[in-house]
């Protein structure tokens, strides 16, 4: 009840920061203090992971993570950096308010963000299958909602395209980078599968598929990279990872 008196206030007076609720006598989204960052296209990236470069790094070489390690998934593709400035605006209070405040229909405007940002499949490719990293069903209960599903959703609602729910996180995991946590890779490792209840129908969906797999935020890629293996292995052609923000 509170998320739809929230919706409806919002569009009966759509001149209020999303995020704070300021008055924008100009109109818009947000207030110069709220207002979403872009991505910096001076700033050198890895074409794989989309991790900002040292300074002096030509675009188009791989960092040193991916070439020691190299993940499952093809690319990443996000709509911002998560370590902007405050003169760029702050992707992380965003964020926070969607993962953590209740703020669900915050999905439809991060869509429409990656909508214009997000580079489109090859013009006579077949559209790739959004499918959420899901949330563990203990966090699920207590948050009330998996914003992960609620984002792949929206942006293909945007893009006309399909999105299944075709992981499970199947053991709790410790928040990645908490004090109390395993390596990163060890606390997701064999932590997705595929979901069993689809049976023959999952087959149908993945096969010779690309796949983009949709997040709020990507830090190391440990959990993106063992959700990749688990489609591959289930027949996906291709996993590339969607996300707001590359940390």
């Amino acid at each position: 009840m509170k998320t739809w008196l929230s919706q409806l206030y919002r569009e009966l007076i759509p001149s209020l920061c999303l995020l704070c609720d300021e008055t924008l006598p100009g109109g818009g989204l947000a207030c110069a203090r709220h207002r979403f960052p872009d991505l910096d296209p001076q700033l050198a990236r890895c074409p794989r992971c989309a991790r900002r470069l040292p300074a002096g790094f030509l675009s188009g070489l791989e960092c040193v993570e991916c070439l020691k390690a190299m993940p499952a998934f093809e690319r990443v593709h996000c709509a911002a950096d998560y370590q902007s400035s405050p003169q760029q605006g702050m992707v992380r209070e965003w964020l926070l308010a969607f993962k953590h405040g209740g703020r669900r229909e915050l999905a439809e405007f991060f869509a429409q963000r990656l909508h214009e940002r997000v580079t489109l499949p090859e013009p006579g490719c077949e559209p790739p299958l959004l499918v959420p990293v899901p949330l563990h069903r203990w966090r699920h209960l207590a948050r009330g909602y998996d914003q992960a599903y609620l984002l792949a959703r929206a942006l293909g609602e945007v893009r006309g395209w399909d999105c299944a729910r075709l992981l499970k996180r199947v053991r709790a995991t410790r928040p990645q980078g908490s004090a109390l946590a395993l390596s990163r890779e060890a606390n997701v490792r064999a932590a997705f599968e595929l979901r069993r209840s689809l049976g023959r129908s999952l087959q149908a969906m993945l096969e010779g598929r690309s796949v983009w797999l949709v997040d709020d935020v990507l830090t190391s890629g440990a959990t993106a990279d063992e959700c990749a293996r688990c489609l591959l292995r289930a027949g996906a052609a291709r996993v590339e990872v969607v996300v707001v923000a590359r940390a």
